[in-house]
């Protein structure tokens, strides 16, 4: 079960809030992405892996209106 906390400014609303475990695990799961990045880079070279981010990102803003099913870490 997840933790839930009342809402500052709608009484009427509960928060759903990330736990200790959940918080260290978006730290790691940035930390590998990264890590893979680098490989990436040494691979294709950091200009091409840039030119592929912004390929990326451009997508993410025009497709449908800006609303992206997943949320992008890059």
């Amino acid at each position: 079960m997840l933790p839930c906390i009342p809402h500052p400014t709608d009484g009427r609303s509960r928060l759903v809030v990330a736990t200790d475990k959940g918080r260290a695990l978006v730290v790691r799961a940035a930390q590998i992405w990264a890590e893979e990045e680098e490989k990436w880079a040494e691979l294709v070279g950091a200009d091409r892996l840039g030119d592929m981010r912004d390929a990326l990102r451009m997508f993410v803003d025009t497709h449908d209106n800006g609303r992206v099913p997943l949320r992008p870490i890059w």
